[in-house]
């Protein structure tokens, strides 16, 4: 799994470093404007369905695919009227630039949200089916992108490698999978029966994954309405390169969580996710130490001089980061105990809280207070927003994990 996520991080950051350096800072800017748009509805049209499926295929396989392959048609629709309304705004309100890539974010967008074969191929340990089609996807999508920056093609045609590495492994996985002969047949009465179990269950996670996406975009509207396209691609150059590493921790805690999913004793699921608190928190620690000697290094070979500000606030990015991958495990855990009304409560605030904070920083201090919302909405979403589960359930497991940081022992 860490391979898998490595390839596409890999093939985010070069197809992106190269896009980024050649169409210069407010381009790209304008194309990572479309981008977060569309991660709201690429939320939406989930539904809340990847820890669903996730959990249910780990631990029946047969089911999970019945529960995937049913709810297509909902999460289908959904995508197409949402993708609609966002890109008469873009249409409206932008330029040709943002439209376009509008559209273009829209596709790939379809083949995310189609795509339950990546989580099935993770539930079933083999994640070495993703890594092998993204490679071979990257592979076409940096040749394309080479050859486009070679022969001074214009801004519209380097969408072209951005469908090539959504597309091409969901196609060769999709031919796996046919080529295995995984007969899953689902007649009439299951498919109601599972697309009414996605709606009701999908129905919270998604108000609490739209608000999440709420809080990690807020900061992107902002800087492009009260500052510039520019800022707001340097910003974006600045996540990518600063976030890029947490597939290790996102690959860790997914491994880590099929097998606490399955787990039924409460002493084992808490034993097992503190371990797993653990071993996050000191690959954070280690990764922000690098990120401190090489961010200089990585902004200039990969982007430029136009650029130099993401330098500042690589840190920054790189805590809040570690504390969002710990909160991704946490979010797990409470799914575990089926908290999910819970997650949309937190998750509203959240975002509530998001907003203004946002709002006030990028006012005051335009690029650098997006990095502190972000770092600051982290934090409140990983320690007290999460203290009201189960009577302080994570804040006891929080001050036992301290215990152990500060005094070498476990707490009491």
């Amino acid at each position: 799994m860490i391979s898998e996520k490595f390839v596409n991080i890999f093939g985010l950051i070069f197809i992106n470093s190269q896009m980024a350096r050649y169409l210069g800072a407010e381009n790209f800017g304008k194309i990572a404007f479309a981008a977060s748009i569309f991660i709201f509805v690429q939320v939406l049209s989930q539904f809340g369905s990847g820890s669903i499926f996730l959990k249910r295929m780990s631990s029946n396989p047969t089911s999970g695919l019945k529960l995937a392959q049913a709810s297509q048609p909902f999460r289908k629709k959904i995508l197409l009227l949402s993708s609609i309304s966002i890109l008469i705004y873009l249409y409206i309100y932008t330029d040709h630039i943002t439209f376009f890539f509008g559209i273009i974010n829209m596709i790939c967008c379809y083949f995310i949200v189609i795509d339950y074969l990546n989580i099935y191929n993770n539930s079933q340990l083999r994640s070495k089916i993703n890594t092998i089609t993204n490679v071979l996807g990257l592979i076409f999508a940096l040749i394309i992108r080479y050859a486009l920056v070679k022969l001074n093609f214009n801004i519209y045609w380097f969408s072209l490698p951005l469908i090539v590495f959504a597309v091409l492994p969901y196609t060769l996985r999709k031919l796996y999978f046919i080529k295995k002969n995984i007969d899953i047949k689902i007649n009439k009465k299951e498919t109601m029966h599972y697309t009414r179990y996605i709606k009701k269950t999908g129905g919270s996670l998604v108000i609490a994954a739209l608000s999440v996406t709420i809080y990690t975009q807020i900061s992107n509207f902002f800087l492009a309405k009260y500052i510039s396209f520019s800022e707001l691609g340097i910003f974006n150059i600045a996540m990518t390169i600063g976030v890029s590493w947490n597939f290790i921790l996102n690959s860790i805690g997914s491994s880590y969580f099929s097998k606490i999913y399955a787990l039924k004793e409460e002493q084992d699921v808490i034993h097992h996710f503190k371990i797993l608190t653990l071993i996050c928190l000191c690959i954070g620690i280690f990764v922000l130490i690098l990120y401190i000697i090489l961010g200089r290094f990585i902004i200039d070979s990969l982007y430029g001089p136009e650029f130099y500000r993401a330098i500042e606030i690589l840190p920054i990015i790189v805590i809040g980061a570690t504390l969002s991958a710990l909160g991704t495990n946490h979010y797990r855990f409470v799914i575990k105990h089926s908290g999910y009304i819970y997650l949309t409560k937190k998750m509203f605030i959240t975002s509530f809280i998001s907003v203004p904070l946002s709002y006030f920083l990028i006012k005051h201090y335009q690029i650098l207070g997006a990095a502190y919302c972000f770092l600051i909405i982290e934090f409140l979403s990983l320690t007290l927003l999460n203290y009201f589960f189960k009577r302080g359930m994570i804040f006891n497991i929080h001050l036992s994990l301290f215990s152990i940081l500060v005094k070498g022992k476990r707490y009491q």
